[in-house]
Parts: C-alpha cells; sequence; structure tokens
C-alpha cells in the first residue's frame, strides 16, 4: 500500500532525482544519434518518431543544467569561482576527447588543415557554419551569460523571465531577418534557450520545496500526448521540417512533462535499480555526449552490419566514458580543484 506522501509530485523531485533525470536523457540522446533507419511499417515508422524525438534528451540537460546553476550562483554568488568551476568542468574533457579526432580529421595525412583544426577546437566553425560540437558551443555561451539571467530574475522571477523571453524572441527574429543562413546553420540553439531560462526561473520554488497542483501528473500525461501528436505530424513532414525551429521548440513541454511522470515513478515504485543504472549514465553524461556520435559513426562507416556497428560503438562509448571521468577526476582532485 503505498502512503499519502508517495502518490504525489513535488517539484523539489526534480533536484532529488537531477541525476537520474541526466542519465535518462543521455540514453535518450544516444539513442537519437543511432545510425539505424527503417521506416518499413508501423514499428519502422514508430522507431524512426522515437529516435527523432530521442534528441529531446538536450532539453533536459538544459533545463536542469538551469536548474543546477541557480542552485550554484545561489550558495556562492562569486562570478570569477562560478566561472572557474564552469570551464573545468567542461573544458578538460571536451580537449582531452576531442582534439584528438579533430587532429586526426585536419592534421594527417594529405588534407592538412591548421584552420580547420582550430576553428573546429575553438567551436568558433558552429556559429559560422553549424558544425563541430553544437552543444558545448550553446552551453559555454549559456554558462557565460547566466549571471546576467539570474540578476535580472533575481528580485522577480517572472517580470524577468518575461523580459528575457522577449529579448530572445527578438534576437531570435532578427538573426533570421538578417541572416538566415547563419540562423539556420545554428538552428539547434535558439529554440532550445528558453528551457534553460525556465530552469533558471524554477530554480527558487524547486528547492525551496514549493507545493505543486494536485492533478500536475494528469495534466503532464495530457501535455505529453498532445504535444507528442504535434511532433508526429512535423516528422511526417520529413527530416527538414522534423529538426527545424518549431519542432524544436515544441521540446520544451514535452521534456517538461515528461521529467514530472518519471520522477513521479520513481516516488511511486522506488525502482532502485534503474535509480541506480541512470544514475551511473547521469555521473558521465558529458563524455558520453562527446564520444557516442563519434564512435557509433566510425563503426557504422567500417562494419557492414549497422546493428552491431551501433552496439560496439555504444559499448566502448560506456568505457571510454568512465575511464576518461576517472582519470580527469582524479587529476582534479591531485590539483585540488572544484570541478562540480
Amino acid at each position: 500500500m503505498f502512503t499519502e506522501q508517495k502518490n504525489k509530485f513535488s517539484l523539489f523531485d526534480f533536484s532529488k532525482y537531477r541525476t537520474e533525470l541526466m542519465g535518462l536523457a543521455i540514453i535518450m540522446v544516444v539513442f537519437h544519434h543511432l545510425t539505424l533507419r527503417t521506416s518499413v511499417g508501423l514499428l519502422g515508422k514508430g522507431y524512426m518518431f522515437l529516435r527523432v524525438t530521442g534528441a529531446m534528451g538536450v532539453d533536459i540537460f538544459l533545463f536542469l543544467s538551469g536548474l543546477g546553476l541557480f542552485y550554484s550562483f545561489r550558495k556562492n554568488p562569486d562570478i570569477k569561482a562560478f566561472y572557474k568551476k564552469r570551464l573545468i568542468r567542461i573544458i578538460p574533457t571536451y580537449v582531452l576527447i576531442c582534439a584528438p579526432f579533430y587532429a586526426f580529421k585536419y592534421l594527417i595525412g594529405t588534407n592538412f588543415d591548421i584552420k580547420g583544426f582550430l576553428l573546429h577546437l575553438s567551436l568558433i566553425s558552429y556559429w559560422i557554419d553549424g558544425s563541430c560540437d553544437w552543444y558545448i558551443a550553446a552551453i559555454i555561451v549559456l554558462y557565460a551569460l547566466f549571471p546576467l539571467f539570474y540578476r535580472v530574475m533575481k528580485n522577480n522571477r517572472l517580470s524577468g523571465f518575461i523580459i528575457l523571453i522577449a529579448i530572445w524572441g527578438l534576437i531570435s527574429f532578427t538573426v533570421f531577418l538578417i541572416s538566415p543562413s547563419v540562423f539556420h546553420n545554428t538552428e539547434t540553439f535558439w529554440p532550445r534557450i528558453p528551457i534553460f531560462l525556465f530552469g533558471v526561473y524554477m530554480g527558487k520554488p524547486i528547492l525551496d520545496k514549493k507545493a505543486t497542483t494536485k492533478n500536475i501528473v494528469l495534466y503532464s500525461a495530457i501535455v505529453n500526448i498532445l504535444v507528442l501528436a504535434v511532433e508526429a505530424y512535423y516528422c511526417l513532414q520529413g527530416a527538414s521540417v522534423a529538426y527545424s525551429f518549431w519542432p524544436r521548440l515544441f521540446y520544451f513541454p514535452l521534456c517538461l512533462s515528461l521529467m514530472v511522470m518519471v520522477c513521479f515513478m520513481f516516488e511511486l515504485f522506488r525502482l532502485e535499480r534503474t535509480r541506480h543504472l541512470l544514475k551511473f549514465f547521469g555521473g558521465i553524461t558529458l563524455e558520453i555526449y562527446l564520444l557516442n556520435q563519434r564512435f557509433i559513426d566510425i563503426f557504422s562507416d567500417n562494419i557492414h552490419n549497422l546493428i552491431i556497428a551501433n552496439i560496439v560503438g555504444i559499448l566502448l562509448t560506456i568505457i571510454l566514458s568512465w575511464i576518461i571521468h576517472s582519470l580527469v577526476n582524479m587529476v582534479i582532485s591531485k590539483l585540488g580543484v572544484m570541478r562540480k
């Protein structure tokens, strides 16, 4: 018999199960990066639809990042320390993983291109032509702007959030009008900003354990079904539409409603083993993100059987991610630097 408390959803559950939700998000991203393609029959179409919507895992990352940054900055509003922690969290792992890949692509063989190497490793190429690791390029910008977001929402969260959303809309529309090609190349970034801002906005009520609407889980299920129907419509229009601005913007309500339902399930059924597994993946999300598509693509290009290629790519990703995460943490710990 479940207690009344276990049948309720609390906003604090987003923080309580943050690592598990990060683990779920990275599994969705890996699923999205699979190179298996099929649209044969109802199952094939269903698989492709789920694979496309797996990109929503990035939006879960961004919401939880906004929440985590709010908590961290409120605890210690030292901007210098804030930036130092954020850079240490990303840069060593990013350079350790990506520098060898970019070096192999641009500095080895007859196609020696030092400019291409530097543009990609520095992430500048994303803002030029949309290539390289877009999430890292985007999150660094959001990290850099976070203290400003925090100040705007500090005294009046709702007014501040509305102002920031209005500025986001104005800047996005201006970039679209002035340079449609730049907007298109960076279209993975623009529709994801609101969910990050919402994570910052929700930081205070989540950490203050504010009460929620009684039927929030039911409402979330309804929203999830409705938005999935909208996403299905966009997917039927083809990849160019499914990966455009508006379908990605709809990931906002989709990922929020999914997180509510997942947290509710954790409270209701506990699911200890599932949570432990998700926690493991949630602790190495950055490493998995940087490695998974690279390995999956490499093995898919060199192994005829795509099922085996994807399995090998995923297994190698998990093993190497854990090793790299452990090594980087060990070095940082020895240097006496805080990473989290």
